[in-house]
């Protein structure tokens, strides 16, 4: 497969109740007459509608790729292959391009079942590759010769606040030939350029190239051997994400945004973070009851992620949105990783801390 350097996410604006059937594909069908030649969905995106839509839109064209995901309630012999079958319908295919494993499985031992199954699919002509979604250095570590030899594709987050998964994976997987993605590489870059004063190397930038602050950073994602995905919930900015990869920022300034995004994780003391939905519109369980008894029925629950802490798994922080109180001092909303925030407390109940990235809008 011979991929563009951007592809097209299907996890953000695809909602049916916000956005109509012909909105959405007119989208899709933007991209690719854009250049953008593959697709990434999942099977978990909207309950299945964006690999739907996606089959409708784009089922037919024979030169866009497909790629979708599997959740870990797929990842078993009595799960899988029925997921597949489901993607397939819903995207309108006999074959995806590369099927996805979209969380690390919680056990060691489910990696086996989980990659002999998918060697299977290949065999049948179901998929033509295997990729997996959120790993690090130790879920690869947890893995065989042979099943690391299947994978042609990683997918990790990568953005300003968040760089350092790339920075500890790039040399394993330039070796081994993974093809590595980045996602949510404009993660706070809109809640950065609303802030007040903000006048940072992102504004400094812009103003020296005639780009938008965005295609600045999906500028500096694609400098770092990444292949970028974006969404976009207008024509226009599809347009204007595939066009941020046509300039050409000199490497001084893109080492300025490292400088100044080292995109590292830290450890926040748990009784500086605060849930707030008003303010990052991401619901959260309340306090540890609620997580203990999982009321929104997770998959996995957070006692589920907590037994595999416990049994030396490793996931990736949590997310925070940062604030100043009137005193001066930081506070932190919880803005994503809700499952993962309760399973540190529950594997480790002593801890004054969680592993966090910072989204700083100060």
């Amino acid at each position: 497969m011979k991929l563009s350097s951007i592809g097209y996410g299907m996890g953000g604006g695809i909602d049916s109740n916000l956005y109509s059937e012909s909105d959405i594909s007119s989208r899709l069908n933007a991209a690719l007459s854009n250049g953008i030649n593959w697709f990434d969905a999942a099977e978990s995106y909207h309950g299945g509608y964006a690999e739907e839509i996606l089959g409708k839109s784009l089922g037919q064209v024979k030169d866009a790729y497909f790629f979708t995901k599997f959740s870990p309630t797929s990842g078993s012999s009595k799960n899988l292959k029925p997921a597949l079958n489901r993607s397939l319908a819903r995207l309108k295919r006999d074959y995806i391009d590369v099927y996805q494993m979209h969380w690390p499985p919680t056990k060691v031992e489910d990696y086996r079942e989980i990659f002999q199954l998918l060697e299977d699919f290949k065999k049948e002509g179901k998929i033509r590759g295997v990729g997996v979604c959120n790993f690090d250095l130790q879920n690869y570590t947890d893995l065989q010769k042979s099943e690391i030899s299947q994978i042609c594709s990683s997918q990790f987050e990568y953005s300003l606040f968040n760089s350092e998964n790339h920075r500890n994976l790039s040399e394993f997987q330039s070796n081994k030939k993974i093809f590595s993605i980045a996602y949510g590489v404009l993660e706070g870059i809109k809640r950065r350029a609303d802030s007040p004063g903000a006048t940072d190397i992102l504004k400094i930038l812009s103003d020296k190239y005639c780009l938008s602050s965005s295609q600045v950073v999906l500028n500096w994602a694609a400098s770092k051997n990444l292949a970028v995905l974006t969404s976009s919930r207008s024509v226009a900015r599809t347009a204007e994400n595939v066009k941020s990869l046509e300039v050409c920022i000199d490497k001084m300034d893109l080492d300025a945004i490292d400088f100044f995004y080292p995109g590292m994780s830290q450890n926040v003391n748990i009784g500086d973070i605060e849930f707030n939905q008003s303010v990052t519109n991401y619901y959260c369980y309340p306090n540890e009851i609620e997580a203990l008894e999982n009321r929104l029925n997770l998959k996995p629950s957070p006692v589920d992620l907590a037994e595999g802490l416990r049994m030396g798994a490793n996931y990736k922080p949590i997310k925070l949105l940062s604030g100043r109180r009137r005193g001066g001092g930081k506070y932190y909303y919880l803005l994503n990783g809700m499952v993962r925030y309760w399973a540190w407390r529950l594997a480790y109940p002593n801890s004054v801390y969680v592993p966090s990235y910072i989204v700083d809008i100060d």
